[in-house]
Order: structure tokens, then C-alpha cells, then sequence
């Protein structure tokens, strides 16, 4: 579990970003930080994984505050640095002491990506890359996964995969996305951030299918099987288009 206790944060020369922020994110969730920009959702990640001291505040991760946190960049090309896919996803677990070959194995069969494996990392396309980051995150079998924008340039294959790995992980993911249709499908929870900290937080449903509500009004948008299910009445939105075409057909005479 993590909790996050009266945390507040601002950068040298810069406003405060978060001013007694608290909230609970449980363990073993998928939960999806969402907002505009601006409203602190990097920094949160880069507090969570330790990269930036709060103010004041703190945060503590089953009640330790020293963790293994994960965390993949939102630009990828800031986290590539080795001269092959399969050096960079081995450094994570090289540096825990990890089996090395075992985990990026695993790691790069779980994104679909064996094949970029002796191919230069900088040379890939933005897409690739993406996974690439991601799989240097799992490969690392760190205590909480922290993503950034990690739909960003994925083709639909892609962006498949990695909800589909996301959902068999036994792990907490900090999920910061603007895409709220891969949140609805994947994430257990929300938690909506504005300038004036934490707007709304619980489970995905209670949220985004929430039809009184104003996502608009915190940037955000309304996922789609959710405009679907709205234009039909039905009360209890699916969690996929797909799921909503046998719901259909199963009401066929």
C-alpha cells in the first residue's frame, strides 16, 4: 500500500506544485493518475520513485520508505543509453543482483519485443522505444511500476500488450496517462489531480462512468465505451468495445 501523507512540493524559483496532498493507493492495484497538464502527475512519479524530495510530507510504501520503485521516462530516448535493446533492459536487474538473462527474457517476451533484441536503442522508432523503457522497468521486478504517458506512440498491438502484461503483473502500478480509454479498460482505480490537488479518487468505474461528473472540466475525456453504453441507455458500461458487440449480440432475437 502506498500512502501518501500532507505531501507538498515546489521546485526552487517555481510555484508549489502539491500543498498537503494525502491519499491511499492500495497494493497490488493498477491505478491511474489523471488530470491536465500542469497539475503535478510527473512530479507525483518522481516524488514516488525518490527522484525529488518533498517539502514537506511523505510517502511511504508498505510502511517503508525505501522501496524499489520503477519508473519509465515520459520522453523514452531520455532513458536509453546502452549500445543494444537487451543491455538496456538487463541494467535493472543487474544492479538488484538479479538473473540477469531470465528477466530480460521474460521481459521482452511479455511486450512482444524478443525481436528488437540486438538492435540499437536510439535507432528504433518512438513506439519501440516506448516498450523498450518499459521492459527496463519490469525486467528490474521492482516493488511498484511507475509509467509515464506509456500508451504515447504505441500502435494498437502495442498498446494491447502492455495492458495485458499490466493486468498480470502482482504488482502496484502508478499509471500517469491522459489516455482515458486504456485506463478504463486496464486500471483498477483513479485518482484525478487539479491545480488545487486531489479532485476525486476510487475505483475506475465510479469515475470515468461517472455521468455527473465534468471530465471535460479536468481535461480529461470521456472513454469511448462509455459514450457507447450512454447512447444506448445502458447502465453498466463495458469495459471494451469488443465486450460491447457480444453484448449486442447477445440481445439479438
Amino acid at each position: 500500500m502506498i500512502d501518501v501523507t500532507d505531501l507538498s512540493f515546489e521546485y526552487d524559483d517555481g510555484p508549489r506544485v502539491f500543498e498537503d496532498l494525502s491519499l491511499t493507493i492500495p497494493e497490488g492495484e493498477t491505478v491511474a493518475v489523471l488530470g491536465a497538464n500542469g497539475t503535478g502527475k510527473t512530479t507525483f512519479l518522481r516524488l514516488l520513485a525518490g527522484l525529488l524530495t518533498p517539502t514537506n510530507g511523505e510517502i511511504r510504501i508498505d510502511g517503508d520508505q525505501d522501496p524499489t520503485v520503477g519508473l519509465t521516462p515520459e520522453i523514452p530516448a531520455d532513458g536509453l543509453f546502452a549500445a543494444t535493446v537487451s543491455e538496456e533492459v538487463a541494467f535493472f536487474p543487474e544492479n538488484r543482483g538479479l538473473a540477469v538473462e531470465t528477466q530480460v527474457t521474460q521481459a521482452l517476451e511479455a511486450l512482444g519485443i524478443t525481436h528488437l533484441a540486438d538492435r540499437i536503442p536510439q535507432a528504433l522508432s518512438e513506439g519501440e522505444k516506448r516498450l523498450v523503457t518499459i521492459a527496463s522497468v519490469l525486467s528490474g521486478d521492482p516493488d511498484v511500476i511507475g509509467l509515464d504517458e506509456p500508451t504515447s506512440g504505441l500502435d494498437e498491438s502495442g498498446w494491447r500488450r502492455l495492458g495485458e502484461r499490466l493486468a498480470a503483473l502482482d504488482r502496484t502500478v502508478v499509471l500517469v496517462t491522459h489516455d482515458t480509454d486504456f485506463a478504463w479498460r486496464y486500471a483498477d482505480s483513479a485518482v484525478v489531480l487539479t491545480d488545487s490537488g486531489v479532485d476525486r479518487e476510487g475505483p475506475i468505474r465510479e469515475i470515468l462512468a461517472d455521468s455527473t461528473y465534468d471530465l471535460a472540466g479536468v481535461g480529461l475525456t470521456t472513454p469511448e465505451p462509455v459514450v457507447w453504453a450512454r447512447e444506448r441507455g445502458i447502465e453498466e458500461p463495458p469495459r471494451t468495445v469488443a465486450a460491447a458487440v457480444e453484448l449486442i449480440e447477445g440481445e439479438e432475437p
